[in-house]
């Protein structure tokens, strides 16, 4: 990172972290190389821009990442040093300095990774999170990115970057406001994206799709569009084309659509040491697997992550479904106009605050279905058990409960509803108010 200029090169931050130069650059502040002079030892000091100091959610949330992540000790996962503030108003955090690369600039730079490494990464991952769901704290940005393999023998693992966890059970402990939703998509549990609290099945799932790109620089689920992801999610829909047959069952486990079919820290264990014990007990790596980045690449094929691939805060609307209240989605015809329009797809709206990311508001978008006029409008109420994403010829109307209005017609309409991952389809004539309900037996 280029210094231009910065002030505080040299400075001594609350007379015990000298600050020796820049290592990046997030969203929210500046990480520095620096000095504890108490004990003469460089480590990783993390700043709050100044721009952020009067904004509360932004204060609140870097404090909940110092205090969360200063309650973990474990191998896997980064060290915090300490946390506080300056006399001027400045918020730190001092972390132990690592010396590596992310998951994502190994995947770039390597490729493909052999199977005994995705399972001595996976077990390294799973240890982690395990110790920190153990503290009822929930990363919820698990990726690539926030990974870091050490510049040291052994193949060792740090997890990073505890920005947005939360933990599960302080229901004081929301930086995040309320009808938004962090992270980053294609890592998006489906319940997640629905409005769930956040819980470590969110976490397993994140470990899910990192399993796929790992062994095979693809992810699970891809789209060009948010909408498109968040469906293929909510459906199960997920490519694992070149994934190792002996993988498979444990990452479709992990990637289940329903939170409660995904499997515990130690199935997951059991499942990644039956696949390779030497790698999964923490012992010397496999004869052949070596982390020098000098060697040539393990793979032919470069890691390309998805289309849809930014750290979003998602700013919902749809908070309804939070609090599991009746939804009703209005499709209206505009003024003098004889047809129906469905709001169905995602406008994306730029204003970031969480690291690095930007905001996405869920804004209306039309799109046209013809029908036969009768005259009016009707109410199609609809209800699934358990809850279903909702499509309309084909287009995405919200979950349910919810009721949609659309004009009198003697033209038939299908209604989709996916159900842990299943979908059932109705057709209906909107010629009356009606009821429809689905369920997963039909």
């Amino acid at each position: 990172m280029a210094v231009v200029d910065d002030p505080l090169i040299g400075q001594v931050l609350d007379g015990r972290f000298e600050i020796l130069g820049p290592l990046g650059r997030g969203g929210m502040g500046t990480v520095y190389r620096a000095k504890q002079r108490s004990i003469d030892r460089e480590i990783a000091l993390k700043l709050i821009d100044r721009r952020f100091e009067g904004d509360p959610t932004a204060v609140k949330r870097f404090l909940r990442e110092a205090k969360l992540a200063s309650q973990l000790s474990h191998p896997n996962i980064v060290s915090v040093v300490d946390f506080g503030q300056t006399a001027d108003g400045r918020l730190y955090i001092a972390m132990e300095l690592l010396h590596g690369r992310t998951l994502h600039e190994e995947l770039t730079k390597h490729g493909a990774l052999p199977r005994a490494r995705v399972v001595r990464y996976a077990t390294q991952i799973i240890d982690a999170l395990e110790t920190a769901h153990a503290h009822s704290i929930v990363h919820r940005d698990l990726k690539l990115e926030n990974v870091m393999l050490l510049d040291a023998p052994g193949d060792l693992l740090k997890l990073l970057d505890f920005g947005l966890a939360r933990s599960f059970t302080d229901p004081d402990a929301r930086a995040t406001e309320a009808g938004q939703l962090a992270g980053t998509p294609r890592y998006l549990a489906p319940e997640v994206i629905e409005g769930a609290e956040p819980a470590p099945a969110q976490d397993i799932y994140a470990l899910g799709v990192m399993l796929v790109e790992l062994a095979t620089t693809r992810s699970p689920f891809d789209a060009p569009t948010l909408e498109g992801l968040f469906m293929n999610k909510a459906a199960g829909t997920m490519q694992l084309a070149g994934l190792d047959p002996e993988l498979q069952p444990i990452v479709k486990r992990m990637l289940a659509v329903s939170p409660g079919a995904r499997p515990t820290h130690a199935q997951i264990r059991a499942a990644l040491g039956r696949l390779d014990p030497q790698a999964s007990s923490g012992g010397p790596p496999a004869i052949g697997i070596t982390t020098d980045p000098t060697l040539p690449a393990l793979a032919s094929e470069a890691f390309a992550p998805p289309v849809v691939d930014t750290p979003i805060e998602l700013e919902r609307e749809w908070a309804h479904e939070k609090a599991h209240k009746q939804a009703t989605a209005t499709l209206a015809k505009p003024p003098r106009r004889s047809k129906a329009w469905i709001f169905v797809a995602i406008g994306l709206v730029v204003a970031g605050l969480v690291t690095a990311g930007v905001i996405v508001q869920m804004n209306a978008k039309t799109k046209e279905v013809v029908t036969r006029d009768l005259g009016g409008t009707v109410g199609i109420q609809i209800r699934a058990n358990p809850r279903a994403l909702i499509m309309m010829d084909g287009h995405k109307v919200g979950w349910t409960p919810l009721t949609i209005h659309v004009k009198k017609s003697s033209s038939q309409l299908k209604l989709d509803a996916i159900i842990n991952g299943q979908t059932r389809s109705k057709l209906v004539v909107p010629d009356q108010d009606q009821d429809v309900a689905f369920t997963a037996t039909e």
